[in-house]
């Protein structure tokens, strides 16, 4: 794809058409022998196939005549295979993906006065709906990397390109060194190229309780008083240099007030992580939680990531408040007039893990969504407006069209499209088995018991095999095995590791107990090395699952060293990938089907998973698992419930409203913050009645339709109250969020964070 890329797309263009042609011609010999559903449901895929086509042609198409788009696409595949994961190939899904969104990502370079711009799709949400470590996530970051280059090689230097977000904390920070890789290696390429601009970098917004949202004079004096080692285990959030691999600590620097992850060899790493920093110069690729959707009803300087400031310091890069004032302490740097940047607005949102936003979390992330699409379209600077490109990824959904529209009020657009339940970029290899399943049901006896035995067992017969190699090695070469023995007590060790996912915390507290007493006693008896016991749940802290991670990742000789059994939770199904967990047993079977995909997904990512489902017969409904294991393993897919959401829930805009008016006033009317600046501006008639209320009804997508009545009238309600409620208040120091929290039915102040939901209740206790 590097030195003829032309030539290799046009190979797969070609191998596409044959298979449309042949879907089409295969139709019509067939369409009398079957019913009109079936005739239906074929000739629709079909289309969808072949509109896959056209958008991936149009792709070449740009690639062929842009000069530019041609030389980001270059750079993109040069930055994957030179950095140091080196991907040496694209899967062939991945590759037709990235191509056929380039007609998206340079929608607002090319769209106008083009003739031949067509097939774009900017107003769908394209989905990468594929397996478990397939390589979703290497695809939607071809898809930024490509960005990133176009943005610099068509005149925009600086600036946000994509933001990625993810449903949970722990993916977040895992995904970060996945992103900072690919950002080191564009920026070595970048540089041998040339090319005009601020070299990439990428900025994490994960929260408070892992990062801090900003670092006052206050906080610093405090951190002076921390050790080294105490200081990095707090801010510490890339361990090792993406370029060389040495340890990374982190220092705070005083004079650009910035907390910078140094290497001892490459010096500071293109990354941020505090808030106001990435606010005060706003990174290429932003790394989120969705948690922090909210922070657009809280922090004003969010409007710097789509181009809104007041002015810049000639030392600390943007501010937005409405004195110019930079926010740095001890700052003696000038504020300059505002630097014009190219098309600010973000290219690409991209959301992993789509599944997840459902529920509560997914109601209220569609409200935040909805406003962020009317704001950069309709009320930034009219020379700024532009549509976001969203892409999603997903392996385990159902009825995805209602999720993506509920979310974003969007059509949604799975990638691959499936003809006659097959895609053109895959099939399933009857000789490579991936995940052996083993199901078992315990009659009398402790279920706690049974994980236990099973556990030590194949600890003792993995360490058998490895301790007689010479004895065992020819059995191994019989069944297909073609290293040296060496080679097999190395892949052996890949298998030392045992995950027990848990339904419940008191399971795994349960036996966690009994491990640590009877098991590891078992294998001491036997001669062989305890279980070293990891916790990856959401009780645990933060900190301490990503140290767990990290040693087994970095362990060099053997996991015998380090941790080599997890207890989990849940919270192990999304983000945790692991090329050495190939062994996982389930204490009963989790509640949903694709939590239980999501689950085993964990193992088998480079050799044969074993997986090992200990079924509870005292439950009825894990007993159905076991009487249909077959079946319910062959159509698992079929299975995935769909994701309970709903944007128009009743009670859902009484909690995200205060929020996205707060949001209006912040981002678009520039209020500082204070309750006074909104009510001067609406006493001077800069934030009017009619148009407060025509943006909030359209922020949540109001349009008349029956679903969105309701919205209308609470909203109607909600505005006259909290408009009049700050056009009366003469509060000289109260904050925004307070202020409109008290002319609000329910006395709600703007959400802090999309999943703190649950009121506060105080409970006094009196004698009687």
């Amino acid at each position: 794809m590097i030195e003829k890329p032309i030539d290799n797309l046009s190979v797969i263009l070609k191998k596409l058409k044959e298979k449309l042609d042949f879907y089409k011609n295969d139709y019509k010999n067939t369409e009398a022998n079957h019913t009109d559903n079936y005739n239906k449901k074929y000739k629709d895929d079909i289309f969808s196939f072949e509109n896959e086509i056209n958008k991936f042609e149009m792709g070449i198409s740009l690639i062929n005549k842009k000069q530019d788009v041609l030389n980001a696409f270059v750079l993109m595949n040069k930055t994957f295979a030179e950095n140091k994961k080196g991907y040496k190939e694209w899967r062939l899904f991945q590759i037709v993906f990235i191509v056929s969104e380039i007609c998206d990502i340079v929608y607002s370079e090319y769209h106008n006065g083009n003739p031949w711009y067509k097939n774009n799709s900017i107003d769908l949400v394209d989905m990468i709906y594929f397996s478990t470590g397939g390589g979703k996530t290497e695809t939607f970051l071809g898809c930024v990397v490509f960005s990133m280059f176009f943005d610099r090689l068509r005149g925009k230097t600086s600036g946000t390109t994509a933001f990625i977000k993810y449903p949970l904390r722990l993916l977040t920070t895992q995904q970060l060194d996945r992103v900072l890789v690919l950002i080191c290696q564009a920026n070595e390429i970048m540089k041998e190229n040339n090319i005009k601009g601020n070299l990439f970098d990428v900025g994490l917004l994960i929260g408070k309780e892992v990062s801090p949202n900003q670092i006052t004079e206050e906080a610093l004096n405090k951190f002076k008083g921390y050790d080294i080692d105490a200081f990095n285990s707090i801010f510490r959030k890339i361990d090792y240099c993406p370029i060389c691999g040495k340890e990374v600590k982190v220092i705070f620097n005083e004079d650009l007030w910035e907390m910078q992850h140094q290497c001892p060899s490459c010096g500071v790493l293109p990354v941020k992580i505090i808030d106001d920093e990435i606010y005060r110069n706003p990174t290429s690729v932003i790394v989120s939680s969705i948690d922090k959707m909210a922070c657009i009803g809280l922090f004003s300087g969010f409007k710097t990531i789509f181009g809104k400031n007041t002015g810049r310091c000639s030392k600390h890069g943007y501010v937005w408040n409405t004195n110019s004032k930079c926010r740095c302490s001890n700052c003696n740097g000038r504020i300059l007039s505002s630097d014009k940047v190219k098309d600010p607005v973000p290219t690409l949102f991209i959301q992993d893990e789509l599944h997840l936003l459902n529920e509560s979390l997914g109601t209220y992330d569609s409200h935040y969504e909805t406003f962020l699409q009317y704001y950069c379209e309709f009320l930034l600077n009219e020379n700024d407006r532009k549509k976001i490109k969203y892409i999603g990824a997903t392996a385990t959904i159902s009825d995805f069209e209602d999720h993506c529209f509920n979310l974003y009020m969007k059509n949604g657009k799975a990638f691959p499209s499936n003809v006659k339940n097959e895609n053109f970029y895959s099939y399933v290899d009857e000789n490579d088995l991936n995940r052996i399943i083993i199901g078992a049901a315990l009659y009398g006896g402790s279920i706690t018991d049974c994980i236990k035995n099973s556990i030590v067992l194949m600890r003792k017969i993995i360490r058998i095999y490895q301790k007689k190699v010479n004895t065992y090695y020819n059995d191994f070469v019989s069944l297909g095995f073609s290293g040296s023995k060496e080679d097999l007590v190395k892949c052996l060790d890949d298998y030392l590791i045992s995950i027990v996912y848990n339904t419940s915390k008191m399971d795994s507290n349960n036996l966690q107990t009994t491990i640590q007493n009877q098991g590891n006693n078992e294998l001491i008896d036997s001669g062989l090395e305890c279980f070293n016991i990891g916790n990856i749940t959401s009780d645990e802290d933060f900190n301490n699952i990503k140290d767990i991670m990290h040693e087994i990742e970095n362990e060099k000789e053997s996991v015998l060293n380090t941790y080599n059994l997890i207890l989990a939770t849940s919270a192990i199904s999304h983000g945790v990938d692991e090329d050495r967990f190939n062994q996982i047993f389930f204490y009963g079977m989790p509640n949903k089907t694709s939590e239980y995909i999501q689950s085993y997904s964990r193992v088998g990512r480079k050799f044969t998973g074993i997986v090992f489902d200990v079924i509870r017969i005292a439950k009825n409904r894990d007993k159905s698992y076991l009487k249909n294991f077959v079946p319910y393993h062959k159509f698992k897919d079929l299975l995935v419930e769909s994701v309970p959401i709903y944007r128009w829930a009743k009670m859902a805009i009484y909690s995200t409203l205060p929020g996205i008016v707060s949001a209006i006033l912040l981002q678009h009317y520039n209020c500082d913050g204070y309750t006074k600046s909104a009510h001067d501006k609406i006493l001077n008639h800069t934030i009017k009645y009619d148009d407060l209320l025509r943006i909030v009804k359209a922020a949540y997508g109001c349009d008349g339709n029956p679903d969105s009545l309701m919205y209308e009238e609470i909203i109607e309600e909600e505005i006259e109250n909290i408009y009049n409620g700050l056009k009366n208040n003469i509060e000289q120091k109260q904050f925004l969020s307070a202020g409109i929290a008290s002319c609000n039915t329910y006395g709600k102040e703007p959400m802090p964070s999309l999943r703190d939901v649950d009121v506060t209740l105080t409970a006094i206790l009196e004698e009687a």
